[in-house]
């Protein structure tokens, strides 16, 4: 939502002893992050305007995408989030055939190494994926 992926933005909320394991690991640390990931994560919080055309674009595309599942008969998690994950007797074969387009396709998930999980892009993304997905399942 807030296109921060790779600014290595984050935290964690955990106990205790894994936290000291994570800051021993140099994880975590203060100086860990950089300045500008830092200004570009604080000015994203602000521009909530632009997060409520994010969610509003992300749910629209989420439910084009159901809809096309539904349409091939595949199962899924009536997902909220910015990604569908669906169960498919082809879930390597749509990996696979994904690479080849320039598609990358989160891991397996065991144990459910039948359902894959792929992340609501943009319409033109979306194209892309549900055109290698009605390649391989019909």
């Amino acid at each position: 939502m807030y296109g921060l992926a790779g600014l290595s933005i984050g935290y964690a909320v955990t106990q205790a002893p894994l936290a000291r394991a994570l800051r021993a690991a140099g994880i975590g640390a203060p100086h860990a992050f950089a300045r500008p990931s830092l200004a570009a994560a604080g000015a994203a919080l602000d521009d909530q305007a632009h997060v409520a055309t994010i969610r509003t674009k992300t749910a629209a595309e989420r439910r084009r995408v159901h809809a096309a599942l539904d349409a091939l008969s595949l199962r899924h998690t009536d997902a909220r989030a910015n990604f569908v994950f669906f169960q498919t007797p082809n879930a390597d074969r749509i990996r696979t055939a994904a690479a080849a387009t320039g598609i990358e396709i989160a891991r397996q998930f065991p144990p459910l190494d039948d359902w894959v999980r792929v992340t609501v892009g943009l319409p033109a993304e979306n194209d892309r994926f549900l055109a290698v997905l009605r390649g391989v399942v019909g």
